[in-house]
């Protein structure tokens, strides 16, 4: 398969000049004598310079002009101008927190109040609440919605991690249930900004668009279309539990969908300008859970304080990324824990309890997407 670099090469600045000091020798000059300072030298490596940016440029004009090569400012010129996609926006996380009366002295009114988790950390992360004023009954408490000072991922905090507001207030203390039965505190998960990866994995999905009734491309690219600027997790069974009727199976980032959203994908893709005549329209269901407790135990090297944090920020992430009824192998799970020995985990052991091995895959069915609880255990 021919690529790009068998069709263009960028040089260096330094191989350029070498090419150039050849060239005036060839013309009888003592190129490679001459000081740092010479005219001629100095012209030479400018001209050097100026080839290998040139030499970039058509690079990156041409690389932008194809979906395997676009990156960056490229890709998102190519997903809005050839398919009218443009790259998902970052989101900034929206939790719940509980406010609570516990000395009995309320009732209390804060004005702007910031919610803080892992005050103690180099970067703690900062939550500031939605109504403005917060008020507490005496001897209640209330339940606040709070934005996470700026976009991404970082902020989906798990339940219980966020317990101190950014300035105390003796007598008010802040804790971070879950909402309902949904095991997260999070009623908008904060997303980054999608990589090129992603986007141009969902831009070349849109191929399936030109595809003739169904198909398993043209449902995935059509309901991320139902659902614009959502990072989705789904899964098309063909055929689902119905003969020849498929089903499809939604998450995103924060867990399953709401009903309303396949209520929304479900209309869109039964409208009669993008069903196929003929074909019965597609099921849609939120995927299920599977949680999963996992005992941790973490051996760490002592150079980052934060290590069991991040850890844990890095299961969620790469939890973020599994599909409705993947196969999740616990050797990368452990990949994951430990990330090349490079944030303070050395080794990381999975169980299920005290003595208890963790098996080496984990299979989800069809509709379900995995939730882990972890609890770690440290050493070192």
């Amino acid at each position: 398969m021919t690529v790009l670099s068998d069709v263009l090469t960028v040089d260096t600045p330094a191989a350029i000049l070498a090419d150039l000091l050849t060239a005036f020798q060839a013309k009888a000059l003592n190129a490679r004598g001459w000081n740092q300072q010479r005219i001629a030298m100095v012209l030479a490596e400018c001209q050097a310079d100026t080839s290998s940016t040139w030499e970039q440029i058509v690079y990156n004009i041409t690389g932008g002009g194809y979906l395997p090569t676009a990156v960056g400012a490229w890709l998102d010129l190519l997903g809005i101008g050839w398919f009218d996609n443009p790259r998902n926006s970052p989101l900034q996380a929206i939790i719940q927190l509980r406010l609570t009366d516990t000395a009995g002295a309320g009732p209390w009114q804060l004005a702007n109040p910031v919610a803080v988790a892992y005050p103690t950390s180099p970067n703690p992360l900062y939550y500031r609440s939605q109504a403005g004023t917060v008020n507490i009954p005496r001897n209640g408490f209330v339940d606040a919605i709070f934005y996470a000072e700026a976009p991404g991922a970082v902020y989906n905090v798990a339940p219980g991690q966020i317990t101190d507001l950014a300035t105390p207030i003796p007598g008010v203390t802040v804790t971070s249930p879950a909402i309902g039965n949904t095991g997260v505190i999070t009623a908008q998960a904060g997303q980054d900004a999608e990589k090129d990866g992603p986007y141009r994995t969902r831009l070349q999905a849109q191929w399936g668009l030109l595809a003739q009734g169904y198909v398993v491309a043209k449902i995935l690219t059509l309901t991320q279309q139902a659902l614009p600027g959502r990072t989705l997790r789904q899964v098309v069974l063909d055929p689902g539990p119905v003969p020849g009727v498929p089903y499809s199976y939604l998450a995103d980032i924060n867990g399953p969908v709401s009903f309303a959203d396949c209520l929304t994908v479900y209309n869109y893709l039964a409208d009669p300008s993008r069903r196929p005549v003929g074909n019965w329209p597609v099921q849609v269901y939120p995927a299920t859970v599977l949680l999963q407790d996992i005992t941790w135990t973490l051996y760490l090297d002592g150079t980052n304080p934060n290590a069991q944090s991040d850890c844990a920020e890095r299961l969620q992430a790469y939890e973020e990324t599994t599909l409705p009824g993947q196969v999740i192998h616990m050797s990368r799970l452990i990949d994951v824990a430990v990330n090349g020995a490079t944030d303070g985990v050395i080794g990381a052991i999975p169980g299920l309890g005290p003595n208890v091995t963790f098996p080496e895959v984990i299979r989800l069915a069809p509709p379900q997407i995995l939730e882990m609880v972890p609890t770690f255990v440290t050493v070192g």
